[in-house]
């Protein structure tokens, strides 16, 4: 089913470059045909109580469906939407080997944490077994991709499961689910170098320490995304006791900020003429603007009647600068992986200068996906409502209206 839905992608990236290669109408009816199969297998899957048990395929096949749907799903999220709430019940059903995210979050030793029991095997799967590296590492990514969802009123499920999940077992402030997370991530350390095992290069395991920091910020961004995509929809339905989550968000933001304030100070610091070709420059430059959008939507919905004040001013310099350099050295490529920082900046930079070229980097993203695409629909429809009326537009509102498509960035 992992393969079925490697060739689906692929498939459907092919047919999807034709078609605006040439202009034309996608068809995809073999790659359709792909996604079907997997979906029939994955079903199957969790009707045989054995096979069931196989974790790392059952998260590996989801993920990639919901790659699928974020590029090439239908305008409504549908199948997005029914991906995220299937792994939510997986979270929290009582599969033996997700009830081990107790061995996980109670920080068992190292040396525990980073042996890996066969899932064919006959010991007993206690309380405190740990899930495999690949499991814990695609929960890291999934529950990114949740909080993305989550920002355009498509997702959450999967984090608040996550986050009762590891309540349970650990001290954790129920405002702020960052403890819990944090250490599901660090589990997930050992991944390469446990499928390697003793064949693992010694310049791969250094590069890995490099950016070990840089990625525990992205995974604390999307922790925070989630936190503050929660408070927008309080908010949205105008929830009147809303000021301790607020007080809660903000003192998240600005504990990841302190953790992390040496990468925060130093990114735009480094020269543009450094390339992108180190991997540490490069996650640098797009891992740093995402806590940047963050400052930028909280402040957005908790002062969404106030003009910029210097934070967010100060957020909007950062995410450009690095955007700038790393549009300089890796084009279009690089600003896929700042989409959603783009996006924030987009909605709220007074500068001319920078709209249009936000707006430009968005129309040349839509060759990749039409997620891109209907970001830059909904980015320039409320872009020109607020020059029409002067003030801040809910981009919600234009979702819910129904006249916009769903997408994730």
């Amino acid at each position: 089913m992992v393969m079925h839905m490697v060739a689906a992608i692929a498939g459907q990236e092919i047919a999807y470059l034709e078609s605006v290669k040439n202009d034309r109408a996608l068809e995809s009816c073999r790659p359709a045909e792909h996604y079907g199969d997997a979906m029939r297998m994955l079903s199957e899957t969790f009707m045989d109580s054995e096979a069931s048990s196989d974790m790392d395929s059952i998260l590996a096949t989801l993920w990639l469906m919901m790659q699928w749907e974020q590029r090439f799903g239908d305008g409504h999220g549908l199948g997005l939407k029914s991906h995220l709430n299937g792994l939510a019940a997986v979270l929290t059903s009582k599969y033996p080997a997700l009830s081990n995210l107790n061995g996980v979050a109670k920080g068992l030793s190292l040396d525990v944490l980073e042996s890996e029991i066969p899932l064919n095997s006959n010991r007993d799967i206690g309380e405190y077994a740990p899930l495999s590296t690949f499991a814990t590492r695609m929960l890291v990514w999934f529950s990114s991709f949740d909080a993305s969802a989550a920002t355009y009123g498509l997702g959450g499920q999967v984090n608040s499961s996550l986050t009762q999940l590891l309540r349970h077992v650990t001290d954790e402030d129920e405002d702020n689910p960052i403890k819990g997370y944090f250490k599901v991530h660090q589990h997930s350390n050992a991944l390469f170098r446990t499928v390697w095992g003793e064949a693992y290069p010694q310049s791969e395991l250094l590069d890995d320490l490099e950016n070990r920091e840089i990625f525990y910020l992205l995974g604390e961004c999307g922790q925070l995304r989630y936190m503050v995509a929660e408070l927008a929809k309080r908010l949205y339905h105008d929830v009147a006791d809303a000021g301790e989550q607020i007080s809660a968000v903000e003192k998240a933001i600005r504990l990841v900020g302190r953790k992390h304030s040496e990468i925060l100070r130093v990114a735009t610091s480094l020269s543009s003429d450094e390339s992108n070709h180190k991997r540490l420059i490069s996650n640098v430059r797009y891992i740093v603007p995402n806590f940047h959008a963050t400052v930028l939507h909280f402040l957005r919905i908790t002062r969404f009647n106030q003009v910029l004040d210097e934070r967010q001013r100060l957020s909007l310099r950062e995410i450009m600068t690095l955007a700038f350099k790393s549009f300089k050295h890796e084009g279009d490529t690089a600003m896929m992986r700042i989409s959603w920082p783009l996006f924030m900046a987009g909605l709220e930079t007074d500068d001319l200068l920078h709209r249009e070229w936000i707006l430009d980097r968005f129309r040349s993203l839509g060759r990749f996906g039409l997620n891109y695409k209907r970001a830059f629909l909904l980015l320039e429809a409320v872009l020109e409502q607020q020059e029409k009326l002067g003030e801040r537009v809910n981009m919600l509102d234009l979702l819910d209206s129904g006249c916009f498509e769903s997408f994730v960035v």
